[in-house]
């Protein structure tokens, strides 16, 4: 097999604006994998429009998938963590079960651009019969609009097997989040269900302080006050000086982790700008609830249980704060990622909180599914290569790309040798329905082996194969922390938050121009009077203030771009 190389020969000629990148709401999360049959699946040459398919492929979920050998051509970004894709454990099997003759085409970290260049060009001769990369919905549907790659909505339709499978497995149709606004498909997409990705805003309090002065985990916003004031106050490290900071958050953007925490017992706060009313687009940063929540912000600030500094902070000094290593300092902090190197097992996660009417909300930010392989208009063997695409989605491969060969780097639960010793291991988030689904033994990540693709390319992976691997249950680590808490927002989540999320959004060139300026500047200025109402540069309590910063969005065009994105969102949804 060949190896072929590819070089920039020009800068980029055409600018593209790029997507507001969102998420999508999805259905109740699975547990593990499923033995239903497919859906939706026919094989060629059965369907009312007389599909007629590559007489060379044997019937969608039958091995091998090619009668004859196919031979194929990807193209990919060259990792320094695979040793040769050629012989990788992954392609060899691949190869087997599809009966294909795999070969590579490297590219640079910048094939985004290097693809767009050849596009632009528009001979697409050059390209390689697969693109594997995840350009983003803007690129997809330019490439596909141009005809450098080719619609794959007949083979979804004829010739797919996994990809229905992989909507069981996932309780999801990821359709919608991968067609162009053209309504057609241009790719196969990478899609992770992971609940500690989509949960985010996670509070934790350091509990040898809860302990010592007798307090409780609080649960309201008036009981969180008491607390960060008894940290203030009482002296909880105990080395008699008045150096405890009650909380702090990392540096701050407009929907970071203590932002989510704090907005959300008030409005729900998600990680883009949109609220789903309903069905009726919205935001949260234009409303009286939001209002409420920045009162207590400022509250915060006034009481001295926030530092004025939380919204100039940077990374370094953030960290040196939290992580002071001779006395305890913080007692509060917001995401897992963020407590305190060495007394990880000291901070507990609570629920959210809730506001003084009972409102509870949580951040949530549902997996999405991005295109990450197509077929370009110089395969020969289109409808091969779909199957090969849908190969790489089934879920041992997706599992495989990710953690390497299975009975060696991973096994399902199920098939554990009787020699592995299972007393040590937990399954993280069994408490709150995902038992244990995965081992892994040996993790190859981050490190130069030849096992698997580094999740170059397509997978699907449903919830509970994250939520479902058995860990070592002496070792206590953020994801460990986040397993521990992961029920309380799961049902905050499902009961308030889930519904007023807005699902990724797939614009137009047209609708991309209308909106990406405007949006960018509308975040700067609610950024910046966030900020400003909360340490009290502006009197949230004032009426012609608040008023003020309203019509100051509207006249940023702030109602136009919810008129643009309702009409993607009925689009895409309705």
């Amino acid at each position: 097999m060949k190896k072929t190389g590819f070089k920039v020969l020009a800068l980029l000629l055409l600018t593209i604006f790029m997507l507001t990148a969102c998420t999508t709401p999805t259905a109740a999360p699975t547990t593990g994998g499923t033995t239903k049959a497919p859906t939706g699946t026919t094989t060629a040459g059965t369907t009312a429009n007389a599909w007629k398919g590559d007489a060379n492929l044997n019937a969608p979920g039958e091995t091998p998938i090619c009668k004859t050998k196919v031979s194929l051509t990807i193209g990919l970004v060259q990792n320094a963590n695979v040793s040769d894709f050629e012989t990788n454990d992954m392609t060899k099997l691949i190869e087997k079960d599809g009966n294909y003759d795999l070969t590579f085409k490297y590219y640079t970290s910048e094939m985004k651009t290097q693809v767009n260049l050849v596009v632009a060009g528009g001979d697409f001769s050059s390209l390689p019969d697969i693109l594997m990369l995840s350009p983003g919905d803007a690129f997809v549907y330019q490439w596909g609009q141009a005809g450098a790659i080719i619609d794959l909505s007949d083979y979804y339709k004829n010739s797919a097997y996994h990809l229905n499978l992989a909507k069981d497995r996932t309780g999801v149709d990821y359709m919608p989040m991968v067609t162009s606004p053209d309504g057609k498909v241009y790719g196969i997409p990478s899609y992770n269900q992971s609940l500690g990705n989509e949960y985010q805003g996670k509070i934790w309090i350091y509990k040898p302080w809860l302990d010592k002065l007798s307090l409780s985990v609080p649960t309201t916003t008036d009981e969180f006050i008491n607390v960060m004031t008894q940290f203030a106050t009482k002296d909880p490290n105990g080395n008699g000086k008045a150096d405890e900071i009650p909380m702090l958050g990392n540096p701050y953007t407009l929907t970071v982790d203590w932002m989510n925490a704090l907005v959300n017992p008030f409005e729900f706060m998600g990680t883009n700008d949109y609220v789903n009313n309903d069905g009726k687009i919205g935001t949260w940063y234009n409303t009286p609830e939001y209002r409420e929540s920045l009162k207590f912000l400022n509250t915060l600030i006034t009481k001295k249980l926030m530092p004025d500094y939380q919204f100039t902070i940077d990374a370094t000094a953030y960290k040196n704060l939290v992580s002071n290593s001779e006395i305890p300092i913080v007692g509060c902090v917001f995401g897992a990622g963020t407590t305190p190197t060495g007394r990880v097992k000291d901070y507990v996660g609570i629920a959210p909180l809730k506001g003084p009417g009972g409102t509870q909300y949580t951040s949530f930010a549902p997996s999405v599914a991005n295109v990450a392989y197509m077929v370009t208009k110089a395969c020969k063997t289109p409808e091969a290569a779909f199957r090969l695409g849908d190969l790489l989605v089934s879920e041992d491969l997706s599992i495989m790309t990710r953690w390497g060969n299975e009975g060696k780097h991973w096994d399902y639960v199920k098939n554990i040798p009787s020699t592995v010793d299972t007393s040590k291991y937990v399954a993280w988030y069994d408490k709150i329905g995902y038992p244990g689904y995965v081992i892994i033994y040996e993790d190859p990540w981050g490190i130069v082996q030849n096992f698997h693709w580094y999740q170059a390319g397509p997978f699907i992976r449903q919830y509970g194969i994250a939520a479902g691997r058995l860990a070592d249950k002496t070792v206590i680590n953020s994801e460990t922390m986040i397993a521990n808490c992961m029920g309380y927002y799961l049902d905050v989540g499902k009961a308030t938050s889930v519904k007023k999320a807005v699902g990724k959004l797939i614009y137009t060139t047209d609708e991309t121009k209308q909106t990406t300026e405007v949006i960018n500047s509308i975040q700067t200025y609610v950024k910046e009077n966030t900020a400003a109402f909360a340490v009290g540069q502006l009197n949230v309590n004032d009426d012609a203030a608040w008023n003020a910063y309203l019509k100051e969005l509207d006249n940023m065009g702030l109602q136009n771009v919810l008129k643009v994105v309702q009409t993607v969102y009925d689009r895409m949804y309705k």
